[in-house]
């Protein structure tokens, strides 16, 4: 998703995240940790490669690989706000 080499994941676990990476990786570890909170597990992969209409018939999953963070995460925020299901 980043197009990254394993070993330059292991740099990042071992120098830090590059900082010009360091915002999409926030974004795709909050999404994920709210699809992890409020989704099955094995339910994931699912849910993020699902087209949406209201991501114009294109899934998370694309949005990522195109380097759409922001709106990932912006999207899975939207997913599970409960404010807009209040009576």
């Amino acid at each position: 998703m980043f197009g990254v080499s394993r070993q330059a994941v292991s740099r990042w676990l071992e120098a830090g995240i590059p900082p010009g990476r360091v915002q999409a990786v926030a974004d795709l570890a909050e999404a994920t940790e709210l699809l992890s909170r409020y989704v099955k597990r094995e339910q994931i992969p699912a849910v993020v490669r699902r087209p949406s209409e209201a991501l114009g018939g294109r899934s998370l999953y694309e949005l990522a690989l195109e380097g759409r963070h922001q709106e990932v995460h912006d999207a899975v925020a939207r997913m599970f706000d409960l404010r807009r299901v209040q009576p």
